[in-house]
């Protein structure tokens, strides 16, 4: 009878074939941006806890302000959204989904009058029923809370809005940190 022990070429051919197969494609990636990006893409369309003096570079219809009050766990600082008729008061357009799936709104607010909303809209589909076409949190809470939106499912390449929007006929405002738009898993 043998006498069975630790056998150390016993994994040896196996990882030598997943080495060699992978060589070629290894080998030829070099020198090929292609190649060396990541499939993958990025799963955070847009994230900020409103810090940097550019942090609002991106935002459009402003009158956004920085102000020195932070939500937990964030910096030093937050921005204040207010505004009267002209909805939404503050918004990014065009963001390209990199990656499929559902993404959802994370921030923390607080709201000073009435309260708002942030709001992640895809174009308008008629073939895609009303309430699939966007998501939102509505920042009501006095003292800073955090708000999670439902999921809202988005395509890779499908282009979308980001906006924000204190008041409208009656005068509002909220204060808005540690904004993140994100898939989930």
């Amino acid at each position: 009878m043998a006498k069975i022990g630790y056998n150390p070429f016993r994994l040896t051919v196996p990882i030598l074939f997943l080495i060699l197969s992978g060589c070629d494609r290894i080998l030829s990636s070099f020198g090929d941006p292609e190649l060396n990006e990541s499939p993958v893409g990025d799963p955070i369309l847009y994230e900020s806890s409103f810090e940097t003096s550019n942090s609002l570079d991106q935002w459009t219809i402003k009158p956004l302000l920085y102000t020195e009050e932070a939500a937990p766990g964030g910096g030093i600082q937050c921005i204040r959204v207010s505004g009267g008729c002209i909805a939404p008061h503050a918004s990014i357009d065009d963001i390209e989904v990199e990656v499929s799936g559902d993404y959802i709104i994370e921030a923390w607010g607080r709201a000073l009058i009435q309260g708002g909303m942030i709001s992640l809209r895809r174009g308008f589909y008629e073939d895609i029923p009303l309430d699939r076409q966007y998501t939102y949190v509505y920042i009501d809470a006095e003292g800073w809370q955090e708000f999670v939106s439902e999921p809202l499912y988005l395509e890779r390449g499908e282009i979308v809005d980001l906006s924000m929007t204190s008041g409208g006929i009656d005068e509002g405002a909220m204060l808005v940190d540690r904004l993140k738009i994100y898939k989930i898993d």
